[in-house]
């Protein structure tokens, strides 16, 4: 998903600047990676820590007497008591399903990898969805299908990730002849999987379907793909948490000593906005 990566770019460029080294792990969000990975850098003088996910361990750092700086950046529907940069699924949901009615879309599918529970932001943005489409009067769960490899894709042995779910998945609801009229994606790479499965079945964007995706990485802005995408703020975001965690870092010691320093956590949270480009269009009477 180029949402992280542009996000862990900006987040190494930032503490280059402030004179630190960002390391990156990828746990794939496996319980046995997330023990791993931290035992590794419990080793280590690491000053502090992000987690760009929740982890699937919730004991994890208690396991692991781990008492450096966390940051962490995710759905804003976790709970969570430690400082965060907090991402809203919910209203992104939102403001792509209010586009997409005012357009004349009565029936859409958004296209996820798994909706497992753990991953919050993919729930809440279906969520979003549908509470907008049932304020309008429709059935939120015929309005709005989910469509995941649990459901679509049951007879793959290995399934894919990114542009080729997003493309299997869409050429699977065209063949069918699935009455839906616009494909939401979950990130901007399944999107334009989507775009290539309705050129490939003859079909046109956005005459006989719109498509949109979410998080505005870059690959959506080329002239050939101008994909709609909800705008997340993926690189602002980053060095944002670098310089919270920095001012963390740097204080804490000193702030400690201090009997009137204040206690506390830090919540930033960039509010979420729709890029509209040629991939939408009015739903064709």
């Amino acid at each position: 998903n180029l949402y992280y990566v542009h996000m862990v770019e900006a987040m190494q460029r930032r503490a280059k600047e402030l004179g630190y080294t960002l390391m990156m792990f990828n746990t794939f969000r496996e319980i046995h990676q997330e023990t791993r990975i931290m035992q590794v850098c419990s080793q280590f003088p690491i000053s502090g820590i992000f987690f760009l996910y929740p982890p699937e361990n919730s004991m994890l750092l208690q396991q692991v007497g781990w008492s450096k700086p966390i940051i962490r950046i995710y759905d804003k529907d976790v709970q969570n008591d430690t400082d965060i940069l907090e991402l809203d699924g919910f209203r992104i949901g939102r403001i792509i399903a209010e586009h997409l009615i005012e357009l004349g879309h009565e029936r859409i599918a958004l296209i996820s990898s798994t909706f497992a529970t753990s991953q919050v932001t993919r729930i809440r943005r279906l969520e979003g969805l549908r509470a907008v489409y049932q304020e309008h009067g429709y059935d939120p769960a015929q309005s709005v299908l989910a469509c995941s490899p649990e459901q679509e894709l049951q007879d793959v042995k290995v399934i894919p990730e990114g542009y080729e779910l997003g493309y299997l998945i869409a050429k699977r609801l065209i063949e069918r002849n699935e009455n839906v009229t616009a494909f939401v994606a979950i990130n901007d790479m399944i999107a334009i999987g989507v775009m290539d499965a309705v050129i490939d079945a003859g079909k046109r964007i956005p005459q006989d379907y719109s498509i949109c995706g979410c998080d505005n990485t870059s690959v959506s802005k080329y002239r050939g793909i101008s994909l709609t995408s909800a705008e997340s703020y993926a690189r602002q975001t980053g060095r944002e948490a670098v310089d919270i965690l920095v001012r963390k870092i740097e204080g804490g010691n000193r702030l400690s000593q201090l009997e009137d320093s204040p206690d506390g956590i830090t919540r930033v949270e960039y509010f979420p906005k729709l890029i509209i480009r040629r991939s939408t269009g009015p739903r064709q009477k």
